[in-house]
C-alpha cells in the first residue's frame, strides 16, 4: 500500500534509562515511512548519549530548556511533516503491528481523524503486570479511555485548523487534548487492538503528581462534556481480556499466572 507517513513525537526529561526501548519500539515495527523526532528538555542523565548514538535514525533531536511537557510535544508537531502524528512519553513503547492498524484505519473511505487502541501496562523492568480492553470513547456515560502512548491523529488537525496542546497543564495535557477534539467534533476510531504499553515506576508522573492530575482533568472534563463522568469506569471486554491473554501467551499468560500463584502462595502464609 501507499503507506502514510507517521511522524512520532517523543518529549523526554531524564528518562535515559527508558528512551532507547521506546526507540526501538519504533524502528522495530513492520512500517517504514515513519518519522522520529525528539524534543529532550535538557536532561543531565544518559539521554543524550543514546540519542548521539542513534543520531542517524532520528530525523530530528535537540536537547534544550523548555516549558514543560506540552511545550516539548507541540515543538514538535511543528517539526513533523508526516500525515499521521503520535506522540509517545520516552519511558513508553509501541507493541508490534501498531502502525501499521494504524495506518490502515486512517486510509479507510471516509477515515477518522483520530485513531486509538489499548495498552498493555508494564513494570520497570519491562514485564507486562496488566493490561485494558476497553470501548469507544463515550463521556456521557463513563470516563476516559485514551491512552496517548496508543493514539494517533490525523496532521490536518493541527496545520489546518491550527490547534495545538494546552501549556499550561503539568499533567492532563492528554485528556485535556483528547476530550478537546472530541468535543469539537473530529471523528474518532477505536481500535480493538493493544499498540502500546504505558510503563508504571516511581520517577513516573503517574506517581509523582497523581493529584495534580486529578484536579486538571477534573476542571477539563466538566468544561467539554458538562458532567463528571470521568469518575465513571468504562467497561472492559471481559471476552477481549481473555482474547489479549490467549492471543500474547508469553508476554501476559506467563505473567499473569505467575502473580496469580504467588499471591496465593502469599495468603497461604498468612
Amino acid at each position: 500500500m501507499n503507506a502514510p507517513k507517521i511522524s512520532i513525537v517523543i518529549p523526554s526529561y531524564n528518562q535515559g534509562r527508558f528512551i532507547e526501548e521506546t526507540l526501538e519500539s519504533i524502528w522495530a515495527q513492520d512500517y517504514a515511512n515513519v518519522e522520529v523526532i525528539v524534543m529532550d528538555g535538557g536532561s543531565s542523565d544518559e539521554t543524550v548519549a543514546i540519542l548521539e548514538k542513534h543520531s542517524a535514525r532520528i530525523h530530528y533531536w535537540e536537547s534544550c530548556a523548555d516549558g514543560g511537557q506540552a511545550a516539548a510535544v507541540n515543538k514538535g508537531i511543528m517539526r513533523a511533516s508526516g500525515e499521521i502524528i503520535g506522540w509517545i512519553n520516552s519511558d513508553d513503547v509501541y507493541l508490534p503491528g501498531a502502525f501499521r492498524r494504524v495506518a490502515k484505519a486512517f486510509m479507510e473511505k471516509d477515515g477518522p481523524d483520530v485513531v486509538h487502541g489499548d495498552r498493555f501496562l508494564y513494570s520497570e523492568d519491562s514485564v507486562v503486570i496488566g493490561w485494558t480492553s476497553l470501548g469507544r470513547f463515550d463521556p456521557a456515560r463513563s470516563g476516559y479511555v485514551i491512552c496517548s502512548e496508543a493514539a494517533f491523529w490525523a496532521r490536518r488537525i493541527n496545520s489546518v485548523h491550527g490547534l495545538m496542546l494546552d501549556e499550561s497543564l503539568r499533567f492532563a495535557m492528554d485528556l485535556e487534548w483528547f476530550s478537546r477534539l472530541y468535543a469539537q467534533g473530529f471523528r474518532f476510531r477505536k481500535l480493538n487492538a493493544h499498540l502500546g504499553a504505558l510503563r508504571l515506576h516511581a520517577a513516573s508522573k503517574s506517581s509523582t503528581i497523581r493529584e495534580v492530575g486529578t484536579q486538571e482533568a477534573e476542571r477539563f472534563w466538566w468544561r467539554y462534556f458538562g458532567n463528571m463522568n470521568l469518575h465513571v469506569a468504562p467497561p472492559q471486554s471481559v471476552f477481549r481480556m481473555a482474547l489479549a491473554l490467549v492471543q500474547n501467551p508469553v508476554t501476559l499468560g506467563v505473567p499473569y499466572v505467575r502473580r496469580k500463584v504467588a499471591r496465593c502462595a502469599g495468603f497461604a502464609q498468612r
